[in-house]
């Protein structure tokens, strides 16, 4: 049994790998600071201690200290880190410094190659909106980053003093034109996420003649999809399918 972590920005969240299977994700909110009693809370009542934890990490080196004391002392079992390489599982990382990617896209890249073994388009809606483009060969075409939907409001907070954004009033659906302060940077937010990932699309088929598989993950992923006027589909799972594939692949 191995237990597959992704650290977020945000969230902390698991699943169990046993016997090529996956359990469903649990989550946790990370909170300010990462502490032994997050991990309590997670894993205190697990039945029994996985094999082996393989995480990936963009969290930083003190959620990665904190959680490998707390593995080693309550299951006393490997703690891995999930490094981006030059290739795996069929993917050639497409970064100049290929360490540089974050594990959570390279896994997410992976997962998505064993998904439609072809050209994708993987758009993950978290904390940042990052998109990666995988050819029809499994290789990494590079990708973009901006903030993420809560995050650009956020923004406006910190930039605009006349303006007050709230992230409990990203509701409902995108409007062409608000008419409130807080339609208006609603409506503004899933425009600009929306149409990145729909001229991204929109430049792939151009330049190659064919649409790739679009798959959209993250928190806000939903979000997105429903505005989405390109066909999508939501893929919640697919860093863990990756890092399912990176555990089973180092066992060959």
């Amino acid at each position: 049994m191995i237990l597959l972590v992704d650290i977020g920005n945000s969230r902390i969240k698991w699943r169990l790998l046993e016997a090529n299977v996956l359990s469903s994700e649990e989550s946790l909110f990370l909170g300010q600071k990462i502490q032994n009693s997050l991990f309590d809370r997670a894993w205190q009542d697990f039945p029994q201690a996985p094999e082996r934890v393989l995480v990936a990490n963009v969290a930083g080196k003190a959620a990665a200290s904190a959680l490998t004391h707390w593995v080693v002392e309550h299951w006393n079992c490997r703690c891995d880190f999930v490094r981006s390489s030059a290739q795996a599982c069929g993917v050639s990382n497409g970064y100049m410094e290929a360490a540089q990617l974050g594990a959570d896209r390279w896994a997410a890249l992976i997962g998505a190659w064993h998904q439609v073994n072809g050209a994708a388009c993987i758009v993950d809606c978290g904390t940042a909106l990052t998109i990666d483009v995988l050819d029809n060969h499994g290789q990494h075409q590079g990708g973009l980053i901006v903030p993420g939907l809560e995050l650009m409001g956020t923004a406006l907070n910190r930039g605009a003093q006349a303006i007050s954004f709230q992230a409990e009033t990203m509701e409902g659906g995108l409007k062409d034109l608000g008419h409130s302060t807080s339609e208006c940077i609603n409506s503004g937010i899933l425009h600009s996420a929306s149409g990145l990932v729909e001229r991204v699309m929109r430049d792939l088929k151009s330049q190659t003649g064919e649409s790739p598989a679009c798959l959209v993950m993250g928190g806000d992923g939903p979000r997105l999809v429903a505005e989405l006027s390109v066909s999508c589909q939501s893929v919640p799972e697919l860093i863990f399918n990756g890092l399912a594939l990176l555990a089973q692949e180092e066992v060959k």
